[in-house]
C-alpha cells in the first residue's frame, strides 16, 4: 500500500506526493487538470470540492496523509449539501464551477485530445492545444461549447494587449481555436475570418565556433554535453535529440537518423568524428530501442528542460553576452556549413525543410 502526501501549496493547487509507481501514476491521471512539475518533481490537484472528493476516491485503498489546513477544507467540503438536499439548502449545482472542476469541460478536453491523437498531432501540440483551450475556458468563465464570437475576439485581445505574447504564441492560440470550433464542432463561422499575425522576422542568434567550445568546455555530465554536441554537430532540434535511441546511430557512415520530425518526416543527419568515442561509451550495455540520453524515470528519455537548463547554465558561466538558447546550436550548425561552402540545398535537407534556411 502507497503513502500518499497532500499539502495545500495555495488557494488553488494542491501538492501530491508519492514514490514513484505506474500503476499510481496512471492513476492520477485519471485526475482532471492534474499538473506535473518535472522541475520538483511532484503532481498537483486543484484545489476544489469535486477535484479532492475524486482523487480520495480514486486512491482509496491507499494511505493518504493530510495536511492540517486541508482537513479543515475538506471538513467545509464533507459539510456540502448534496445534490439530492431539497431542504432549504442550495444543491451541489450552486457550487461555482470551473474549468479545472467541472466534469463538462474535462470530458470535452480528453474528446479533444484523442481526435488530435486519431489525427497523429505530436504529443508537444497536443498538451500544447490542452493548455490553450483550458486558459480560454478559465478566461471566458463559460462552457466551451456556448462560446461566440466575441469571447474569441476578446480573448486574442487579452492575450495580444494584456499578455503580449509574440505572434507564434498567438498563432498557437488561432490554431487550437480553429480546430476546436472548426474540426470538432463544426462551427466555422464563430472562427470565420480570424487574422493571423504577422510573424517576427528576428535573425537568430549565432554562435561562433570559439563560443561553442567555451559553452561545451562548461558542460561536465557526459550525456548532457554529447546531448548539446549532437544539436550542433547534426543541426538537431532539442526535442529530437532527446528522443533519438541507439538504433538511430550508425557509428560506421558517423550518421543519425532522426525520426518523426516536425512535420512528420523523418531525415537522416550527419555526426562528427570527434563524438565517435563519447557515443560509444554512452551506447555501452545499451538495447537498439534504448533511449540514447535516460531521463530521471526508467524508459523515459532526458527531458528537453533539462537540457535547456544546461546550456543556460553554461552560458551563464561562459560570460557569453549573447541572447542564445539550445536552438542557437542548430543555427550555428546552417551558418557555419554555409560559410564552408556547402550547397544551401544539402544544408536544408540536413535540417528537414526546404525554404527557410533559419526556419525553426
Amino acid at each position: 500500500m502507497a503513502e500518499i502526501k497532500l499539502l495545500q501549496i495555495t488557494p488553488h493547487e494542491i501538492k501530491v506526493t508519492f514514490s514513484y509507481e505506474p500503476s499510481l501514476v496512471n492513476l492520477i491521471r485519471s485526475i482532471p487538470s492534474r499538473k506535473w512539475y518535472n522541475d520538483k518533481k511532484f503532481w498537483t490537484i486543484p484545489c476544489a470540492p469535486e477535484a479532492l472528493n475524486q482523487f480520495l476516491a480514486t486512491f482509496s485503498g491507499h494511505k493518504i496523509e493530510i495536511d492540517n489546513e486541508l482537513k479543515k477544507l475538506q471538513s467545509q467540503y464533507e459539510h456540502l449539501p448534496s445534490s439530492d438536499s431539497r431542504k432549504g439548502l442550495k444543491d451541489r449545482r450552486s457550487i461555482p464551477r470551473t474549468p479545472a472542476t467541472d466534469r463538462r469541460h474535462a470530458d470535452l478536453i480528453n474528446y479533444l485530445v484523442r481526435q488530435l491523437r486519431i489525427r497523429k498531432y505530436s504529443p508537444k501540440t497536443i498538451k500544447l492545444y490542452k493548455n490553450i483551450l483550458l486558459d480560454f475556458a478559465d478566461y471566458t468563465k463559460r462552457p466551451l461549447s456556448q462560446v461566440c464570437r466575441e469571447n474569441i475576439d476578446l480573448y486574442l485581445s487579452y492575450n495580444a494587449e494584456a499578455k503580449n505574447v509574440s505572434a507564434s504564441r498567438m498563432n498557437q492560440i488561432i490554431s487550437a481555436l480553429k480546430f476546436l470550433y472548426g474540426e470538432l464542432f463544426g462551427e466555422h463561422l464563430v472562427i470565420k475570418n480570424i487574422k493571423r499575425p504577422r510573424n517576427d522576422r528576428k535573425l537568430p542568434s549565432i554562435l561562433n565556433h570559439e563560443d561553442i567550445v567555451i559553452i561545451f568546455n562548461h558542460v561536465y555530465n557526459l550525456k548532457h554535453k554529447l546531448a548539446l554536441q549532437i544539436m550542433y554537430s547534426s543541426g538537431l532540434r532539442v526535442s529530437e535529440a532527446v528522443r533519438l535511441k541507439v538504433r538511430d546511430i550508425d557509428m560506421k557512415n558517423m550518421t543519425v537518423f532522426v525520426r518523426g520530425c516536425k512535420g512528420r518526416k523523418d531525415r537522416v543527419s550527419i555526426l562528427s568524428a570527434k563524438l565517435a568515442e563519447p557515443l560509444n561509451k554512452i551506447m555501452i550495455n545499451k538495447q537498439t530501442e534504448s533511449y540514447l540520453f535516460d531521463g530521471e524515470m526508467c524508459g523515459k528519455h532526458l527531458s528537453e528542460r533539462a537540457v535547456q537548463h544546461v546550456f543556460q547554465n553554461a552560458l551563464a558561466i561562459s560570460r557569453i553576452k549573447k541572447h542564445a538558447s539550445c536552438h542557437s546550436l542548430r543555427h550555428s550548425f546552417a551558418t557555419h556549413l554555409l560559410e564552408s561552402g556547402v550547397d544551401i540545398r544539402y544544408i536544408q535537407e540536413l535540417l528537414g525543410h526546404y525554404s527557410d534556411l533559419y526556419a525553426c
